[in-house]
Parts: C-alpha cells; sequence; structure tokens
C-alpha cells in the first residue's frame, strides 16, 4: 500500500490553514460570556456580605444554576481546544509525509 493511499487529500490546500476546522466562531465568545456575566450576576449581591460577615442569604438554588452555567461555557472550550489540538497534529503529520511522496505518484 502506498503512503498516501489511504488519505487521497494529501495536496489539499486547506490542510495548510491555520483555522480551517477547529475555528471558534464569534458568537460562541458571545455566548460563553452572557452566560459567565449571568452566572456571576446571580450572586453578586451576596459577595459584600461574604466578605462582612462570612455569611451567604442566597438560596442554594442559585449556586446549582451556577454551576450549571459555568460547566455550559467550560466543557465546550476544552472540547474544541482538544479536537483544534489533534487537528494541528494530524495537519503535522501529513505535511511530514509530503516531503517523502515522490513527485510522480498520484498520491
Amino acid at each position: 500500500m502506498k503512503l498516501g493511499a489511504a488519505i487521497p487529500a494529501l495536496d489539499d490546500p486547506a490542510l495548510d490553514e491555520k483555522d480551517n476546522i477547529g475555528s471558534i466562531s464569534r458568537w460562541f465568545w458571545v455566548a460563553n460570556g452572557a452566560l459567565t456575566a449571568f452566572a456571576g450576576s446571580l450572586v453578586f449581591g451576596s459577595l459584600l456580605p461574604l466578605l462582612k460577615t462570612g455569611t451567604i442569604h442566597e438560596h442554594w438554588s442559585r449556586f446549582i444554576v451556577i454551576t450549571f452555567c459555568l460547566s455550559i461555557v467550560t466543557l465546550p472550550l476544552i472540547n474544541n481546544r482538544s479536537i483544534e489540538c489533534v487537528f494541528g497534529l494530524v495537519r503535522e503529520r501529513m505535511q511530514y509525509w509530503r516531503q517523502f511522496r515522490k513527485p510522480w505518484t498520484r498520491f
């Protein structure tokens, strides 16, 4: 089996572009910022009493909502970053394979 036979897109110019697959859109960041601001606003009122007296007078459900909002923000960011890292490794490997390919072969 030839080196590039399993991957026919070795000459694809899209592989050389930096952010072709895992790029994060602007709306993704807007949604994450909005969820983080919403989560912070839920307990911002209890910050000063917490600093002054050491007690919190907010209902426990607000902290559950904060945890949910921040997990919605964090998990997609971690997943997207790890996928971008894997695609970067694949891109580097394909560029490595290109240098050993004979110019007269199709794959």
